[in-house]
C-alpha cells in the first residue's frame, strides 16, 4: 500500500525553530528557506507548518511550476498538513512577473 512519509532536515538541535506571531517574521522564514535567484525565475507554492505555539515546524513545497503559473493539489498539501501534525499553516506563493494582483485562479 501506497504511503506519504516525510523527512526532517538534521538540524542543531540548539536551534529552535521560529516562532511566527506577525506576517513580517513569516515572511523572513519563508525567504531564509528559499533560494533567492528561484524566487524570480519559476512560481513556487510554499507552507510553513506550525505546531500550536505557532512555532515552525518545517515548509513545505507543495507546488514548483513554470513562470507563469503552479498547480497545488490539495489533497497532497492536506495530507502533508494532517502526516505532520500540525496545526496551523501559512501559505505562500510567489510570481515572478512581479503582479502584486492575485489571479482568478489564485482567489479559487
Amino acid at each position: 500500500m501506497a504511503e506519504i512519509q516525510l523527512s526532517y532536515s538534521k538540524r542543531n538541535p540548539s536551534l529552535k525553530m521560529p516562532v511566527v506571531t506577525s506576517s513580517n517574521e513569516a515572511y523572513n522564514v519563508i525567504m531564509d528557506s528559499s533560494e533567492i535567484e528561484s524566487l524570480e525565475l519559476f512560481e513556487q507554492f510554499r507552507v510553513l507548518l506550525m505546531n500550536t505555539g505557532n512555532r515552525v515546524m518545517g515548509v513545505y513545497e507543495a507546488s514548483s511550476g513554470g513562470i507563469s503559473g503552479t498547480v497545488v493539489d490539495i489533497r497532497l498539501l492536506m495530507l502533508t498538513v494532517l502526516k505532520a501534525t500540525a496545526t496551523g499553516i501559512i501559505i505562500f506563493q510567489n510570481h515572478p512577473s512581479g503582479n502584486l494582483k492575485p489571479s482568478t485562479e489564485d482567489k479559487n
